[in-house]
């Protein structure tokens, strides 16, 4: 058989594929929106945008928020503990080009990448972030709001570097009204003519034994008041050579101060303050004018704390407080505050104040030593012992109470050892561990200690610890209100309130 006749026989195999029918079908319009994006060009960079919201806008009812604003300072990265873990935080301060300030935390990740990345002075452009009302109480911006930056923010160099309008606005609080600023945190801005210099000296820190400059120096203003103004570091020395001899010709600004009670009243610098001498267009012309045409000379001006409660200072004709008392009366607890530490002397400070609460979560009482009152150790068998191995046969309990101070401006955590803590609790240490054991009547003496009125001397003392600032209160005497020396006190500060 030939190989054609084989080719011409063989049957044909049906093909596998199928045939497809294609029916068309209607493609549905476009949106707007969808055509709008399509036809529009990616949007330029957030440094290259043109509008930006102000400062002043930012609310807590949005997110996608975009500010350009001056990174006015930024703090040193901390740590701080929240539910066991490490977390990293930063701070800064920023302002706008209409001048208004407000406070922004990074967390976490974000906190170590900008630490870095961020510099003082300079502009950046931040997107995405949280606004939330600001806690004042530790707060240093004077604003409503902060912002908490997250994971999503986005931080881009802003292509424009001006800075000449991004200054922080100036609101100078006269001298006569520092006195209602005592205690708070939030800082002040004052400004007067010098009246006084008290000579440039140092202080000896603690943590490193390096000096830190300061300086007295006396301001006055229209109220014929005056106050003393403590500048430290390099704001202390800046204007040496300018301000001597020119008592009386030359006014001073400081922006972000913080107003103590050392000698009833006084103002501090801080890390932010700004020094200024005559500036302009802040009323300083205006000030000198009046000064040196009202025949003002520095013995007219009263000392601003010269009659606050507490105050033991006195004019030494200049208007200057010669010498600062370390023991002052605060008006409220609000006054028991790190920010009047500016060493690390103990200070004491009087309050009137309620016990809120006696922390039972913590060690309330130790065994000691009748005779010293040294903590002594259980060596079994019923056998006591100093570190040092003295045998004691009887050991006793004593206080060692953490209790919450509070009145209407606020509250402090303040420690309470046995004598002071006796007299708040109103029975021995001895007693309250029995109670404890026996399961009744302990939470019914913590509840008998609490919101009665003490008359409390507060020792506060600044320390550092892992490059940390902290500071322990600790209660050097409790005594019984007086109720009528009370009542003269209050009434002094009423009737101060109507002048």
């Amino acid at each position: 058989m030939s190989v054609n006749s084989v080719i011409t026989s063989q049957t044909p195999v049906p093909s596998s594929r199928t045939p497809v029918s294609f029916t068309p079908t209607a493609t549905p319009p476009m949106s707007m929106s969808s055509l709008k994006n399509a036809l529009t060009p990616p949007s330029t960079s957030l440094s290259d945008r043109k509008n930006y919201h102000k400062i002043a806008q930012l609310h807590p009812y949005d997110s996608n928020w975009c500010i350009k604003a001056k990174v006015e300072l930024k703090a040193p990265l901390r740590s701080m503990s929240i539910r066991g873990s490490d977390v990293k935080i930063l701070t800064v301060d920023l302002v706008d080009d209409t001048g208004q300030m407000i406070q922004g935390t990074f967390w976490r990740a974000p906190a170590e990448r900008f630490s870095e990345s961020l510099m003082e002075g300079k502009v950046y452009v931040f997107h995405r972030f949280k606004v939330k009302p600001a806690d004042k109480k530790y707060s240093s911006v004077k604003a409503d709001y902060q912002i908490d930056f997250t994971e999503r923010t986005e931080v881009t160099e802003a292509a424009d570097q001006d800075t000449s309008s991004m200054t922080a606005a100036v609101e100078i609080t006269p001298i006569e009204v520092l006195p209602r600023r005592v205690g708070g945190r939030m800082p002040v801005d004052v400004m007067g003519v010098v009246l006084a210099l008290g000579p440039l000296g140092t202080v000896k820190r603690k943590a490193d034994s390096s000096e830190l400059p300061r300086r007295d120096i006396t301001l006055g203003d229209m109220s014929c008041k005056s106050v003393v103004l403590t500048l430290w570091g390099d704001n202390a020395s800046a204007f040496a050579g300018q301000l001597e001899g020119q008592e009386g010709k030359v006014v001073m600004q400081v922006t972000h101060v913080r107003v103590t009670d050392f000698n009833g009243c006084s103002v501090s610098s801080l890390t932010k303050s700004v020094v200024s001498l005559n500036p302009e267009g802040s009323g300083a012309a205006q000030l000198l004018t009046w000064y040196s045409t009202a025949g003002m000379v520095p013995d007219r001006f009263t000392p601003v704390g010269q009659d606050l409660p507490g105050t033991r200072a006195v004019s030494n004709g200049s208007g200057a407080v010669p010498s600062r008392e370390r023991f002052f009366t605060v008006k409220d607890v609000a006054g028991i505050s790190a920010d009047s530490l500016q060493d690390d002397k103990a200070t004491f400070q009087a309050v009137t104040a309620y016990i809120a609460m006696v922390n039972s979560e913590l060690q309330m009482y130790y065994l000691a030593n009748p005779e010293n009152g040294r903590k002594v150790v259980d060596q079994g068998g019923g056998r006591w012992a100093e570190a040092d191995g003295r045998v004691v046969e009887r050991p006793e309990h004593r206080y060692v109470l953490s209790v919450k101070l509070a009145d209407h401006t606020g509250e402090a955590v303040v420690q309470l050892f046995n004598k002071e803590a006796e007299a708040v609790m109103g029975i021995k240490a001895d007693e309250l561990a029995a109670l404890k054991e026996a399961g009744e009547g302990f939470e019914a003496a913590l509840r008998a200690a609490q919101w009665r009125p003490w008359s409390v001397v507060v020792m506060s003392k600044a320390r550092e610890y892992n490059g940390e600032r902290r500071v322990r209160h600790t209660a050097h005497r409790v005594d019984t209100l007086d109720w009528v020396s009370e009542g003269q006190r209050l009434a002094m500060l009423i009737g101060k309130y109507g002048n």
